[in-house]
């Protein structure tokens, strides 16, 4: 096992002892560190600011400073969960999270191995999000792996608990289709926040890969990326009983050199056997990012739907909004509420006003193909964004309609025989 001594900076990069610097430095990822001594928010950290000293030999060094402070502090935080996964397993959900609970109440869990020596330091940042700073770490042996950064607030729902169903939900997942959850790690010096390690995934998020991938200017390319989304949420419903909960184009990741798409952020997801009765469900079902949710009216549990029911419907409305999202770069609206415009229009009227400036954009510069294939799946969209949660189409409609199954698909073969 490495130990902290092992690693060193230069140039603001990260380096194991042993490393070609400049094979390293080629890299250009500059770790980010703590601007402060410990205690400052690690999540806001940015670039340190190094001071040039030039050598006898006249080349331009950078003084290392304040690297030890970030070594220790995230040297700090030990895993919560046991060290043998055959216990881990042994465990049913509830007896794991009462024993974090009692780790951490009892403060033993610094018996164990700490982040550092187990997954590395950072790399990079990769992204901010609402609750958490996602890094990118990399050990000695130049293994990749994610990790968040999670602020602890109880008032947002962002509790310990609900960072351990997390965990729960994603280790057990196919890691050909979706991000899994590795390990949960806490510190003693800093109890206000919690580190999140998943596995690594190669490739960019689909927002991205819209704007910079030209293959998506192709219908055709978005329908076969449609599909397999579709078949991985679908298989997420069936095989595993989990709602998404938050599917936007920024947790699907693309890589465009394989092809590959997997789903990723299910801090908001939940368990599909619940009933409809406590405060926290009712939470699950009206959380999530503004524009690809709807909020779940008091007139649609009027039917009795189960959780299985409009969890689906809530994860069909989002991929509905991200399908549109491939085809025209644009949103629907903003938020689903009545002050957004384009969200008001569709309401009152049925009338998708994004949707028909794409096809007078396709009409009016002469693209006649592209005019054809938005036109065909329109009836598709707003089935998809059905507001009436009980009229809205369901995956297995979609998964069993002949055109849908004529796409072709990105991938040969996928788990759960719907390929």
């Amino acid at each position: 096992m490495p130990s902290n001594r092992d690693y060193y900076y230069e140039d603001g990069i990260f380096f194991s002892k042993g490393s070609s610097s400049k094979d390293m430095l080629e890299d250009n990822e500059a770790v980010p560190l703590p601007k402060y001594p410990i205690g400052v928010s690690f999540r806001k950290a940015d670039q340190i600011h190094f001071r040039e000293l030039r050598t006898e030999h006249g080349r331009v060094i950078l003084t290392q400073i304040k690297q030890k402070c970030l070594v220790d502090y995230l040297s700090s935080f030990y895993s919560v969960l046991p060290e043998e996964k055959d216990d881990e397993y042994s465990m049913s959900h509830s007896d794991l999270l009462k024993y974090s609970q009692r780790r951490l109440r009892d403060k033993t869990f610094t018996e164990g191995t700490n982040l550092v020596t187990k997954f590395g330091l950072p790399r990079r940042n990769l992204g901010y999000g609402g609750f958490a700073t996602t890094y990118k770490f990399i050990t000695i042996d130049k293994t990749y792996h994610v990790v968040k950064y999670i602020t602890l607030d109880p008032r947002r729902f962002t509790t310990f608990e609900k960072i351990h169903e997390e965990y729960l939900i994603t280790r057990d997942l196919d890691p050909k289709l979706f991000g899994v959850g590795l390990d949960i790690f806490a510190s003693l010096k800093d109890p206000y926040h919690i580190m999140f390690v998943q596995k690594f995934i190669e490739g960019k998020d689909l927002i991205s890969s819209i704007e910079s991938n030209p293959r998506f200017q192709n219908p055709e390319f978005s329908f076969q990326v449609f599909k397999t989304i579709a078949n991985s949420v679908h298989i997420l419903h069936e095989q595993y009983n989990i709602c998404h909960s938050d599917l936007k184009p920024e947790n699907i990741m693309f890589d465009s050199d394989t092809d590959k798409i997997k789903i990723i952020d299910f801090g908001m997801s939940f368990r599909m056997d619940l009933p409809i009765t406590s405060y926290t469900n009712v939470v699950n079902l009206n959380c999530g990012t503004p524009g690809y949710y709807q909020r779940i009216r008091s007139n649609d549990l009027e039917y009795e739907l189960d959780y299985n029911y409009i969890g689906r419907a809530k994860d069909m409305f989002s991929l509905g909004h991200t399908f549109f999202n491939m085809l025209s770069y644009n949103n629907l609206w903003d938020n689903c509420s009545m002050k957004d415009v384009a969200y008001a229009k569709y309401y009152k009227t049925g009338r998708l006003l994004e949707y028909e400036n794409l096809k007078r954009r396709y009409y009016e510069t002469g693209q006649k193909e592209k005019l054809q294939q938005v036109v065909k799946v329109e009836i598709w969209l707003r089935y998809m964004m059905q507001l009436n949660v009980s009229a809205r189409l369901t995956f297995y409609q979609m998964i069993t309609d002949e055109w849908f199954r004529r796409i072709p698909t990105l991938h040969k073969k996928l788990p759960g025989g719907l390929y």
